[in-house]
């Protein structure tokens, strides 16, 4: 009677830790449905209104747009700020970018906006001038988005 009560709590243990590992964050079995998880996570919120500070539908800024998006997608729970997100990150080269890894842009003499690689050459952020004050994509080409480039990071192994 104890051993096969010592083998169904081993059981109940293994099935535990399966489980875990199942939908567990950043995608510890699937990084690859992760990220399109995280593309499509940012495309549900395209046209949402730019907020300073906002983490929300209702306004986001650029860091509070990519804490938003990672949270709902896989559960993790970024910093808040674009800086904070830049020291999180894993770099990468920019030649290595995959969807869902993280862009950043110097805009004010500083490390200071954050957006999300969709793949092709476009992102998604949340823009706070220019025509569209909202979430939109952009391509990294566009020369104002070139030269305020500054690194590529990862998140989602």
């Amino acid at each position: 009677m104890k051993e096969r009560r010592t083998a169904f709590l081993i059981f109940c243990f293994a099935l535990t830790v399966i489980a875990a590992f199942a939908e567990a964050p950043f995608a510890v079995v699937a990084p690859k449905k992760a990220r399109t998880r995280i593309v499509d996570q940012a495309l549900f919120y395209a046209g949402a209104p730019y907020a300073y500070g906002g983490i929300d539908a209702r306004g986001f800024d650029c860091s509070g747009f990519v804490y938003r998006v990672f949270l709902g997608a896989v559960g993790a729970s970024l910093p808040r700020t674009a800086r904070a997100q830049y020291d999180f990150r894993e770099p990468i080269d920019a030649s290595k970018l995959q969807p869902g890894d993280l862009l950043f842009f110097n805009t004010t003499g500083a490390v200071s906006h954050v957006g999300i690689y969709e793949g092709e050459g476009c992102f998604f952020h949340a823009a706070s001038e220019g025509s569209k004050k909202c979430v939109i994509d952009y391509e990294i080409s566009e020369s104002y988005w070139a030269k305020a480039f500054v690194s590529a990071g990862r998140i989602v192994p």
